[in-house]
Protein backbone atom coordinates (compact mmCIF):
# COMPACT_ATOMS: atom_id res chain seq x y z
CA UNK A 1 0.00 0.00 0.00
CA UNK A 2 2.77 2.44 0.84
CA UNK A 3 5.24 1.24 -1.77
CA UNK A 4 6.77 3.90 -3.99
CA UNK A 5 8.93 3.73 -7.07
CA UNK A 6 8.83 0.01 -7.73
CA UNK A 7 10.90 -1.32 -10.65
CA UNK A 8 9.98 -4.69 -12.09
CA UNK A 9 11.49 -7.02 -14.64
CA UNK A 10 8.24 -6.92 -16.64
CA UNK A 11 4.48 -6.77 -16.17
CA UNK A 12 2.55 -9.74 -17.55
CA UNK A 13 -1.22 -9.69 -17.02
CA UNK A 14 -3.01 -12.53 -18.78
CA UNK A 15 -6.25 -14.53 -18.60
CA UNK A 16 -7.92 -12.77 -15.69
CA UNK A 17 -11.61 -12.93 -16.67
CA UNK A 18 -12.89 -10.68 -13.84
CA UNK A 19 -10.08 -8.11 -13.73
CA UNK A 20 -11.58 -4.76 -14.77
CA UNK A 21 -8.76 -2.32 -14.01
CA UNK A 22 -5.10 -2.16 -13.08
CA UNK A 23 -5.71 0.14 -10.12
CA UNK A 24 -3.09 -0.46 -7.48
CA UNK A 25 -0.21 -0.74 -9.91
CA UNK A 26 0.49 3.01 -9.86
CA UNK A 27 3.64 2.36 -7.81
CA UNK A 28 5.35 0.69 -10.78
CA UNK A 29 7.64 3.28 -12.34
CA UNK A 30 10.14 1.28 -14.35
CA UNK A 31 10.03 -1.93 -16.35
CA UNK A 32 12.72 -4.28 -17.55
CA UNK A 33 12.25 -7.19 -19.90
CA UNK A 34 11.35 -10.86 -19.48
CA UNK A 35 12.87 -13.89 -21.19
CA UNK A 36 10.48 -13.53 -24.14
CA UNK A 37 11.50 -9.92 -24.69
CA UNK A 38 8.37 -8.25 -23.22
CA UNK A 39 8.31 -5.27 -20.92
CA UNK A 40 4.52 -5.03 -20.84
CA UNK A 41 2.16 -7.86 -21.83
CA UNK A 42 -1.57 -7.49 -21.26
CA UNK A 43 -3.63 -10.22 -22.91
CA UNK A 44 -6.90 -12.13 -22.74
CA UNK A 45 -8.49 -10.23 -19.88
CA UNK A 46 -12.22 -10.34 -20.68
CA UNK A 47 -13.37 -7.52 -18.35
CA UNK A 48 -10.31 -5.24 -18.44
CA UNK A 49 -11.63 -1.80 -19.35
CA UNK A 50 -8.84 0.43 -18.02
CA UNK A 51 -5.05 0.37 -17.76
CA UNK A 52 -4.78 3.77 -16.05
CA UNK A 53 -3.17 2.01 -13.09
CA UNK A 54 0.05 1.91 -15.12
CA UNK A 55 0.28 5.71 -14.97
CA UNK A 56 3.51 5.58 -12.98
CA UNK A 57 5.45 3.77 -15.70
CA UNK A 58 7.71 6.15 -17.58
CA UNK A 59 10.66 6.23 -19.92
CA UNK A 60 11.81 3.89 -22.64
CA UNK A 61 10.67 0.29 -22.38
CA UNK A 62 13.64 -2.04 -22.94
CA UNK A 63 11.31 -4.74 -24.30
CA UNK A 64 8.12 -5.11 -26.31
CA UNK A 65 4.71 -3.69 -25.53
CA UNK A 66 1.94 -6.19 -26.33
CA UNK A 67 -1.74 -5.56 -25.64
CA UNK A 68 -4.07 -8.11 -27.18
CA UNK A 69 -7.41 -9.83 -26.76
CA UNK A 70 -8.85 -7.49 -24.13
CA UNK A 71 -12.44 -7.15 -25.43
CA UNK A 72 -13.51 -4.42 -22.94
CA UNK A 73 -10.43 -2.15 -23.23
CA UNK A 74 -11.41 1.25 -24.67
CA UNK A 75 -8.14 3.20 -24.62
CA UNK A 76 -4.48 3.04 -23.67
CA UNK A 77 -4.86 5.84 -21.12
CA UNK A 78 -2.28 5.08 -18.46
CA UNK A 79 0.81 4.57 -20.61
CA UNK A 80 1.39 8.23 -21.46
CA UNK A 81 4.73 8.11 -19.63
CA UNK A 82 6.23 5.60 -22.08
CA UNK A 83 8.63 7.49 -24.35
CA UNK A 84 10.02 4.70 -26.49
CA UNK A 85 10.41 0.99 -27.08
CA UNK A 86 14.04 -0.16 -27.37
CA UNK A 87 13.48 -3.89 -27.76
CA UNK A 88 11.34 -6.56 -29.36
CA UNK A 89 9.83 -9.87 -28.33
CA UNK A 90 10.81 -13.28 -29.66
CA UNK A 91 8.19 -12.93 -32.43
CA UNK A 92 9.80 -9.74 -33.73
CA UNK A 93 7.28 -7.21 -32.33
CA UNK A 94 8.17 -3.97 -30.62
CA UNK A 95 4.54 -2.86 -30.40
CA UNK A 96 1.76 -5.41 -30.92
CA UNK A 97 -1.89 -4.36 -30.55
CA UNK A 98 -4.38 -7.01 -31.62
CA UNK A 99 -7.97 -8.11 -31.12
CA UNK A 100 -9.18 -5.47 -28.66
CA UNK A 101 -12.82 -5.31 -29.74
CA UNK A 102 -13.83 -1.89 -28.36
CA UNK A 103 -10.42 -0.17 -28.36
CA UNK A 104 -11.05 3.30 -29.78
CA UNK A 105 -7.79 5.10 -29.03
CA UNK A 106 -4.06 4.47 -28.66
CA UNK A 107 -3.36 8.22 -28.37
CA UNK A 108 -1.72 7.60 -24.97
CA UNK A 109 1.29 6.32 -26.94
CA UNK A 110 1.86 9.83 -28.37
CA UNK A 111 5.09 10.19 -26.39
CA UNK A 112 6.68 7.10 -27.96
CA UNK A 113 9.42 8.43 -30.23
CA UNK A 114 12.37 7.06 -32.18
CA UNK A 115 12.90 3.93 -34.22
CA UNK A 116 11.34 0.62 -33.21
CA UNK A 117 13.78 -2.30 -33.47
CA UNK A 118 10.89 -4.72 -34.05
CA UNK A 119 7.66 -4.54 -35.98
CA UNK A 120 4.72 -2.23 -35.32
CA UNK A 121 1.64 -4.46 -35.59
CA UNK A 122 -1.90 -3.13 -35.14
CA UNK A 123 -4.43 -5.69 -36.34
CA UNK A 124 -8.08 -6.57 -35.77
CA UNK A 125 -9.12 -3.71 -33.52
CA UNK A 126 -12.49 -2.99 -35.17
CA UNK A 127 -13.35 0.15 -33.16
CA UNK A 128 -9.94 1.87 -33.45
CA UNK A 129 -10.64 5.32 -34.83
CA UNK A 130 -7.28 7.01 -35.28
CA UNK A 131 -3.58 6.21 -35.70
CA UNK A 132 -2.75 9.00 -33.23
CA UNK A 133 -0.24 7.51 -30.83
CA UNK A 134 1.46 5.45 -33.53
CA UNK A 135 2.97 8.32 -35.47
CA UNK A 136 5.96 9.25 -33.28
CA UNK A 137 8.20 6.47 -34.52
CA UNK A 138 10.31 7.21 -37.58
CA UNK A 139 10.83 3.56 -38.58
CA UNK A 140 9.91 0.07 -37.37
CA UNK A 141 11.66 -3.24 -37.83
CA UNK A 142 15.14 -1.73 -37.78
CA UNK A 143 16.52 -5.01 -36.33
CA UNK A 144 13.86 -7.64 -36.99
CA UNK A 145 10.53 -7.95 -38.81
CA UNK A 146 7.34 -9.91 -38.11
CA UNK A 147 6.36 -12.31 -40.90
CA UNK A 148 8.43 -10.19 -43.28
CA UNK A 149 6.63 -6.98 -42.28
CA UNK A 150 7.99 -3.99 -40.43
CA UNK A 151 4.62 -2.24 -40.17
CA UNK A 152 1.26 -4.03 -40.29
CA UNK A 153 -1.98 -2.11 -39.77
CA UNK A 154 -5.15 -3.87 -40.87
CA UNK A 155 -8.53 -5.19 -39.79
CA UNK A 156 -9.61 -1.93 -38.19
CA UNK A 157 -12.56 -0.74 -40.31
CA UNK A 158 -13.27 2.34 -38.12
CA UNK A 159 -9.70 3.62 -38.57
CA UNK A 160 -9.61 7.02 -40.20
CA UNK A 161 -6.39 8.91 -40.74
CA UNK A 162 -6.40 12.56 -41.81
CA UNK A 163 -3.94 13.58 -44.51
CA UNK A 164 -1.07 14.25 -42.12
CA UNK A 165 -1.66 10.87 -40.42
CA UNK A 166 -1.54 9.05 -43.75
CA UNK A 167 1.61 10.97 -44.66
CA UNK A 168 3.28 10.08 -41.34
CA UNK A 169 2.39 6.40 -41.75
CA UNK A 170 3.64 6.40 -45.34
CA UNK A 171 6.92 8.00 -44.24
CA UNK A 172 7.31 5.37 -41.48
CA UNK A 173 6.66 2.55 -43.95
CA UNK A 174 9.13 3.96 -46.45
CA UNK A 175 11.81 4.46 -43.79
CA UNK A 176 11.17 0.97 -42.44
CA UNK A 177 11.51 -0.62 -45.87
CA UNK A 178 15.20 0.25 -45.81
CA UNK A 179 15.72 -2.18 -42.94
CA UNK A 180 13.55 -5.14 -43.95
Amino acid sequence: RNLRGVALRSVWIQSNPKLSSLNGLEVIVQLGTDYGGHSLYIGSNAALASITGLGGVSGVLPGALRISQNPALVSFDGVEGVTGVAGHDSDGHSIYIEGNDVLRSVAALDNVQGDLPGALVVIYNPALESPQGLLGSHAAGTEVAWNGRDVAIRGSPALCAPGDGVSALRTMCEASAGYG
